[in-house]
């Protein structure tokens, strides 16, 4: 398994379902791994989780940034 390739796949299906990331916030873990089809060692399990926060939690901070940029920009 190609823990890179699983985080990017839940980080999408996470993201594109309100349910499912509301699941995810309340319990990581279980939500992870009633997605993974596989059983998985424990430590690889955190591995995923934690790669999925870190991945959800850039995609909040780039569009915060994305937000501010548009407030300090320049008007010609």
């Amino acid at each position: 398994m190609d823990i890179k390739e699983k985080i990017e796949a839940l980080v999408e299906k996470i993201k594109g379902d309100k349910n499912l990331l509301s699941k995810f916030k309340k319990d990581p873990t279980e939500t992870v791994k009633g997605l993974i089809s596989e059983e998985v060692p424990a430590d690889v399990l955190e591995k995923i989780v934690s790669g999925v926060k870190g991945r959800l939690a850039a995609g909040k901070l780039t569009g915060a940034f994305s937000s501010l940029g548009s407030i300090f920009k320049k008007k010609n």
